[in-house]
């Protein structure tokens, strides 16, 4: 891996002193018009690239049709449904206080999930509630490759922590049709990862993994048992 140039914002404060390998190899993420980097207060950091605000306007907006001038992202393409899709690019990292071992694959039969874990690893999108009969979140599925598929992460182990970063084109960011969205207001998402690893909310001193989940979600009170859900931009979903 080349050496990353470090940005000055970057999340500098949470890596190794300069000079050691963890902050020579880290990915940095320096593109402007970007959200901010969020810190928790366990320490987790992380930046989200894509979906964001790129016009300027305050909002994070998918729109499924051509005609308007007010877009982050247009998505103008047909599901094999015929529906309208919804896609989105996603591109960000994660530096969490935790030693990840283990990632547990998207793809993973909900029969396999660990007891302590409610969901698999994924990108999620709020349905429009008021359809008792959708599903309550869409996740990526492509048909091709999985979540899981374009996470990497790398561990700290002297400093005791873990950054994951992914990068999805828009092209391969489909969360499916229109079908279910809510028009009228925003959309909440979340991401989920459903790891195995040494966190640092487990104080005692095992010498095996334990499954655990983390998620970063735009809902206030994601309703989830994650530890630690800062506040991601809801995405505007209008034609």
């Amino acid at each position: 891996m080349k050496p990353a140039k470090l940005a000055i914002w970057l999340l500098g404060y949470a890596l190794a002193a300069p000079g050691q390998p963890w902050a020579q190899e880290v990915r940095a993420l320096s593109e402007s018009n970007i959200q901010a980097v969020n810190v928790t207060p366990d320490g987790t950091s992380f930046v989200i690239l894509h979906p964001g605000d790129h016009n300027g306007d305050g909002s994070v907006r998918l729109c499924l049709t051509p005609g308007r001038s007010d877009c982050d992202y247009i998505s103008d393409e047909l599901t094999p449904q015929q529906t309208l899709a919804v896609k989105l690019p996603f591109k960000g990292q994660i530096i969490m206080p935790h030693e990840i071992t283990y990632i547990y694959p998207s793809d993973l039969d909900p029969a396999n999930i660990p007891g302590s874990m409610d969901e698999a690893t994924n990108i999620y999108l709020k349905n429009d509630t008021s359809n008792p009969d959708a599903p309550r979140y869409r996740g990526l599925n492509n048909g091709q490759k999985h979540f899981s598929d374009y996470l990497e992460f790398e561990v700290d182990h002297v400093n005791k922590r873990t950054i994951i970063y992914w990068d999805i084109t828009q092209d391969e960011g489909l969360l499916g049709d229109a079908i279910n969205i809510d028009f009228q207001s925003a959309s909440d998402w979340h991401i989920s990862f459903a790891m195995s690893g040494f966190p640092y909310f487990d104080h005692r001193r095992r010498t095996e993994p334990s499954n655990f989940t983390f998620s970063i979600s735009s809902e206030q009170a994601a309703g989830l048992p994650h530890y630690y859900t800062p506040t991601l931009e809801q995405i505007e979903i209008v034609y």
